[in-house]
Parts: C-alpha cells; sequence; structure tokens
C-alpha cells in the first residue's frame, strides 16, 4: 500500500494557464525530519530533495525555488489548503534535479539526500541534545520566515527595488501574528526576526537579500545568534541583535 503524507506547505505557482505546486512535505507528524521538497508539473511529481538531519534544509530549498519561479515571471503564493498527497510509496519515487530544459526549473541546486534518521541518539550529550533540540525548533521558525521573504520577493519583482519597511508587504494579520515570529522588522529589504519566546532563548534571525546569476533571482544570506547542529543553514553570528 503506497505512503500517504500531506504537505504541511504547499506554494502554488501560476504561469498563464499553466500550474506547479512546490511542496514541503514532513514524512513523520509532528516533526520537520525528514521532509522532502515535492515539485508537481502537469499530473507529474518529481521529489527534488531530501534531508534526514539538516534542520531547515528543506525550508530553505523550497523557498529558494520559490523565489526563483517568482523572478522567471511565476506568481507564487503559499495554499495551505493544498494537498500534495503521493499514492507511489516513498521508496520508489524519483530524486532528481529539476529538468534543466524546462525554462521554469532551470538552474536548480542539486539534492541533498542524507542518511541519518534525524532522531535524538540517546548516546548524545546533554548539549548536543539541547542544540538539536534547539535546531529543530529553529527548523520551525526557519518555515515560518519563509512567506516573509516571499512576499519580500514578489514586490522587488514587481517593483525593481526591495521593501524599505514591513509596511509595503501586503502581509495578512494571521502571518503578520504569526505566533512564533515575536517581532519583525523589514530595512531595505534585509528581514529580522525576534523568536525568543518560541524558541525558549533568545533568538534572532538576520536574511539579507542578494541579486545572483546577473540579477535573475535572490538569494537570501541567513545569519542567527544561534548555534545550530548544522550552521550551512543559517550562519552563526553570536553578536546579532534586533
Amino acid at each position: 500500500m503506497g505512503s500517504q503524507v500531506a504537505a504541511d506547505t504547499v506554494y502554488r505557482c501560476i504561469h498563464k494557464d499553466q500550474q506547479r505546486l512546490i511542496s514541503v512535505v514532513y514524512l513523520q507528524p509532528g516533526q520537520t525530519l525528514p521532509c522532502e521538497v515535492r515539485y508537481q508539473k502537469q499530473g507529474h511529481t518529481e521529489t527534488l530533495w531530501r534531508a534526514d538531519q539538516k534542520a531547515g534544509f528543506c525550508e530553505q530549498q523550497a523557498q529558494a525555488f520559490v523565489d526563483k519561479q517568482q523572478n522567471w515571471g511565476w506568481l507564487c503564493q503559499q495554499d495551505s489548503t493544498a494537498d500534495s498527497t503521493q499514492n507511489t510509496p516513498l521508496q520508489e519515487q524519483v530524486l532528481s534535479t529539476p529538468s534543466s530544459a524546462d525554462s521554469d526549473i532551470q538552474d536548480s541546486a542539486a539534492p541533498e539526500i542524507q542518511d541519518s534518521t534525524g532522531e535524538v541518539d540517546a548516546s548524545m550529550s546533554a548539549v548536543e541534545q539541547q542544540t538539536y533540540q534547539r535546531s529543530a525548533r529553529f527548523s520551525a521558525l526557519f518555515h515560518a520566515i519563509m512567506p516573509i521573504r516571499l512576499k519580500a520577493a514578489q514586490f522587488t519583482h514587481r517593483y525593481g527595488q526591495f521593501p524599505s519597511d514591513l509596511t509595503e508587504l501586503d502581509l495578512s494579520p494571521a502571518l503578520h501574528d504569526n505566533r512564533k515570529l515575536e517581532q519583525v522588522i523589514i530595512d531595505n529589504g534585509i528581514i529580522i526576526v525576534d523568536a525568543s519566546q518560541f524558541i525558549g532563548e533568545p533568538a534572532r534571525v538576520r536574511m539579507i537579500p542578494n541579486f545572483a546569476a546577473g540579477g535573475s533571482y535572490i538569494r537570501w544570506q541567513c545569519s542567527t545568534n544561534l548555534e545550530l547542529s548544522n550552521q550551512d543553514i543559517c550562519a552563526l553570528e553570536p553578536g546579532l541583535v534586533f
């Protein structure tokens, strides 16, 4: 029997009469790892990326992919009602990079597949377990910031400049009042978030947008004052303040 896994987040991208779905799928209920990023077009679904241990990897790859779609002229919105449930068993799904022949998904990064389970190992020290748990919560925080990045990218694509402050973005009250995001500031495109209450310790994240590939899409540089199990997702900057 095929596995049925609902995506926690789905981005619906539309261009003329065409539609694409980019989904972040969490494979275990209530946990952000393991996860997959799935891409659906014309009834066919591919798994582009998978992570078993690197918290925030799927969210980051999905958001970067959505940003590219928008810079190629697609209109993307987060669709909380969409479902990427698949009838194909996970072990039979194709893990591949998007085809370069498709103009809407060219220049995508290669998938990163990891073998470890992502579960807390009983042999971990107390410090290692704390770091792992912090990283898991950071993954959820990173996920909560994604819609703001999406709106900022849409604004930039439309007006040719980064938003100067938060008021220039059309953020719904539900997004603006997200319980994970204690405070949010946008300063000339730079997104700064305070999430100390959600993380349980002083927690700040800064996202700096940069044009990449000759301005064809936006690449976000993430930094945080939090020590994570893998800083590849977001660089450590201990002195970062809100």
